[in-house]
């Protein structure tokens, strides 16, 4: 399997505020509106949204959060960060369906 980080646009976790302006994902996958964005710096799960000509992450609504906490694929990826030298890897921990190998 192989990951491939994509420059995305100019933001800000919506926990921590540190910049998040890429994304890594299994297989080249670009996130889109509704998909998890795990945060390299707090390692928070955000939610992307389409804001004004581009995508945004958000904070989960209660149900979302709900459903993130239910989330083996999110476990995985949330373990592996603490591990991790690179988004990359992070990214290499799930299959391509965004669960754990």
């Amino acid at each position: 399997m192989s990951a491939t980080t994509t420059s995305l646009f100019e933001a800000g976790c919506p926990f921590c505020g540190k910049p998040n302006d890429a994304h890594s994902a299994p297989l080249g996958r670009q996130p889109v509106a509704g998909a998890l964005s795990l945060c390299w710096y707090c390692g928070n799960v955000g939610v992307y949204e389409q804001g004004d000509g581009q995508l945004v992450v958000r904070r989960p609504t209660d149900a979302e959060a709900a459903g993130i906490a239910r989330n083996p694929g999110v476990a995985v990826a949330r373990l592996a960060r603490t591990t991790a030298r690179t988004p990359y890897q992070v990214a290499q921990a799930l299959d391509p369906r965004g669960e754990p190998n």
